[in-house]
């Protein structure tokens, strides 16, 4: 659990648990692909 406000650092596929219960993972990046929604352009700029 984190100390009284420290930053935690953690390397990819590792979690973490917060004071107030909540987990999170940090996943490895993934490589951009065509099919990424969020590089496709806006709907009114295809």
């Amino acid at each position: 659990m984190a100390t009284s406000g420290e930053p935690v650092r953690l390397g990819f596929g590792r979690s973490h648990k917060w004071s107030t219960g909540e987990v999170i993972t940090i996943s490895e990046p993934e490589p951009c692909t065509k099919s990424n929604v969020f590089e496709r352009p806006p709907a009114g700029k295809r």
